[in-house]
């Protein structure tokens, strides 16, 4: 969530829950139950999911939502995938220019945890946790063109928790109206684990 009221009033985004589908138990269904579930639950503003990993997944809950108005899921439910390229508008010169979208995703992330906006549980500082990941995550090659390439072993719930964050700054231009939890992020299999030990 974006909780206006933490770091003295300045803001930050917190996580209030982690829920892994381990690889055991995962399947297009139980996925797809789950994410519904959890928007009843927490009732979103916006989901914003890996569209790379889960296209059939998407369309489901699409229809879902369609068959069911009240849990708003036909238009909340956004995927993105990361080989696309975005519109932005740059804030210095004002000009609109184009950057490629896990990228931006990821230096927008490191960007609110370097002006403090971030606030991770300790229960998470471990190998597997989310600041284990945070920790593991690095560039590991660039391209002909420039563009960096991540480590993906192990990276389900850091994707996740990054696409939770460019969902609240890509849906919301004032982020102290509220308190509001901003997104549910979702990535891999639509939370699949490769490592049956990280609940």
């Amino acid at each position: 969530e974006w909780n206006k009221n933490l770091q003295g009033g300045r803001g930050a985004f917190k996580v209030v829950l982690k829920h892994i589908i381990s690889q055991e138990e995962f399947t297009q269904v139980r996925s797809c139950e789950d994410i519904i579930r959890l928007n009843d639950q927490w009732n979103p503003e916006f989901i914003y999911v890996d569209q790379g990993y889960g296209h059939t997944q998407i369309e489901m809950i699409r229809k879902y939502g369609l068959e069911h108005p009240l849990t708003g899921l036909a238009n909340k439910l956004k995927g993105i995938y990361f080989g696309d390229r975005m519109e932005i508008r740059d804030p210095v010169t004002k000009q609109i220019v184009k950057k490629h979208m896990k990228p931006f995703m990821v230096n927008l992330a490191v960007r609110r945890m370097e002006d403090g906006q971030v606030i991770l549980p300790e229960s998470e500082d471990i190998k597997n946790g989310l600041v284990g990941q945070i920790r593991d995550y690095t560039v590991i090659r660039t391209t002909a063109l420039g563009q960096p390439i991540y480590s993906d072993e192990n990276d389900h719930a850091i994707v996740a928790w990054m696409l939770s964050i460019l969902g609240a700054t890509m849906e919301f231009s004032d982020m102290n109206r509220q308190n509001r939890i901003a997104t549910i992020g979702i990535t891999g299999k639509f939370g699949e684990k490769s490592n049956p030990d990280f609940k």
